[in-house]
């Protein structure tokens, strides 16, 4: 498979009949009885090396990161990734439903095998971890820090 493609295989089992029996209870046709993801042995090619630079422009609203077919931009006031455009086309931002771009988050629904572990988890604090930006500098000659 080409690069960037999923390289999983999904095998499920419904059911083709309506069942109904006391360790399952009632199932209707078409139920998912089990499951699986199965990794397939393929190895992705190496990325080619960059052919040109990167260039970083700034302005007051943040910073400007361009290679051939690639431009991202970071937001000076919150330190988000504001725009990610591959060859022209716009992949993430203002036009798509994240505004701000992406911020940390460690949530995850909970699910059954959970339970010893969301005690912990509330008590930790780390369900009210805020985004706060303290810092976006660009130090020539290519580095831009974002301190959280």
């Amino acid at each position: 498979m080409p690069g960037g493609r999923n390289r999983n295989s999904y095998v499920m089992r419904q059911l083709r009949e309506h069942a109904h029996n006391a360790k399952i209870g009632q199932a209707d046709v078409g139920h998912e009885v089990a499951w699986e993801q199965i990794p397939l042995p393929v190895i992705a090619p190496a990325l080619p090396k960059p052919t040109s630079p990167a260039t970083v422009t700034e302005d007051p609203q943040g910073f400007r990161v361009s290679t051939p077919g690639v431009e991202i931009f970071l937001d000076r006031k919150t330190g988000a990734l504001a725009s990610y455009k591959v060859d022209g086309q716009e992949v993430l931002g203002t036009k798509r439903q994240t505004p701000t771009g992406p911020i940390f988050n460690v949530f995850r629904a909970f699910v059954d095998n959970d339970s010893w572990f969301q005690k912990q988890f509330w008590d930790s604090g780390l369900s009210a971890m805020a985004h706060r930006p303290v810092k976006v500098e660009f130090e020539p000659p290519a580095t831009i820090k974002v301190k959280m």
